[in-house]
């Protein structure tokens, strides 16, 4: 068994008691993973409950072997109190994961009172974790992606090898949520992960560090049959959570082709940012004609000389030019910029 603690986040303005608008992608990947391995799993998600009583209560009552909780770096102070809370009143190990993790690797044994820490992709390293904490004499130190206590002493052991085939894995699992409870729900709209890794070094981006820069992509068939199977419980709009949708532009038309063919009743966004370098005038008019309503553009500076010393690799007229084809698809879009660069 493992409960799952999702902390709230801050929302864009820096809104505490920012409402999740949708299970945690992340996990809702991991939960269907372990799930299909026979693991039983339930989760707190502080941004919908906002009650660290009813957390403990339900800790306790689902006796687990591992409570697992995610960390975003921005709201790292939010994981740390729970993290706290779980400690004082419950007697299971805490396992962190989540990009906080994959950042600061050992430094987070120093910041909080955990047990064990997940770097980079969890699903094999939690899986193995949780069979290897079943046996009388528990191995740890072969669990690659691991990090963990021994008496004073912080092992790392090495890192994982990340998943190339993405295919094989389990749709993400919503239903552990309550998804009845979240916003999404209601406006019929889920996030979606179409890919892991970045092939490029933009030296402010921390994908590289949690997820690589081997850029590994599900096919359009196995996007378009998640697509599908939710489209069949009546969700409409699709949020696609990662930012390399169109690196690959053959597989981006291909994912066009088959939503444009079935006919299906839905459309998506492309929210996260994407480059401008990935696009050209016919993939996004192919995006529009198969229900693409927004996309956003990562551009993180007006100035070329900030763009080569963060190491974006592209040009403002690049950037003119994505933005001109998408106003001509009639796709809605923003530019994203990061200030202080």
């Amino acid at each position: 068994k493992i409960f799952f603690v999702i902390p709230r986040n801050k929302s864009l303005f820096g809104d505490k008691n920012n409402l999740t608008g949708h299970p945690h992608v992340g996990v809702s990947y991991l939960t269907s993973f372990l799930k299909s391995r026979g693991i039983e799993v339930c989760i707190y998600d502080d941004g919908i409950e906002y009650s660290p009583e009813k957390m403990v209560k339900q800790i306790n009552e689902f006796k687990p072997e591992l409570v697992g909780v995610t960390i975003f770096s921005y709201c790292y102070s939010f994981a740390d109190d729970l993290i706290k809370i779980i400690k004082s009143n419950c007697k299971f190990p805490v396992v962190a994961g989540g990009p906080h993790v994959s950042a600061v690797r050992q430094e987070l044994f120093k910041q909080s009172d955990i047990d064990f820490a997940v770097k980079n992709e969890g699903e094999y390293t939690l899986l193995e974790l949780l069979n290897e904490l079943g046996e009388s004499n528990p191995n740890l130190g072969k669990i690659k992606g691991l990090i963990w206590k021994k008496q004073e002493n912080i092992i790392e052991n090495s890192d994982r090898p990340y998943i190339q085939d993405l295919d094989q894995m389990p749709f993400p699992d919503h239903d552990s949520f309550g998804i009845e409870r979240y916003p999404c729900y209601k406006a019929k709209a889920l996030p979606i992960i179409t890919s892991r890794g970045c092939p490029f070094g933009c030296n402010y981006c921390s994908v590289r560090l949690s997820m690589g820069q081997m850029f590994r992509a599900r096919s359009a068939e196995n996007i378009f049959s998640e697509i599908k199977h939710f489209s069949e419980l009546g969700y409409r709009t699709f949020d696609v959570n990662d930012d390399c949708f169109t690196l690959d532009k053959e597989r981006a038309e291909k994912i066009c082709d088959l939503i444009i063919d079935s006919k299906i009743n839905m459309r998506f966004q492309l929210y996260n940012g994407i480059r401008v370098d990935a696009v050209d005038r016919k993939l996004l008019m192919k995006m529009r004609q198969a229900g693409c309503f927004f996309v956003s553009f990562g551009c993180e500076s007006g100035c070329e000389k900030v763009l080569k010393s963060i190491k974006k690799n592209i040009t403002l007229e690049q950037v003119r030019k994505a933005v001109a084809w998408a106003n001509e698809a009639g796709i809605r879009n923003s530019v994203n910029f990061i200030i202080g660069h």
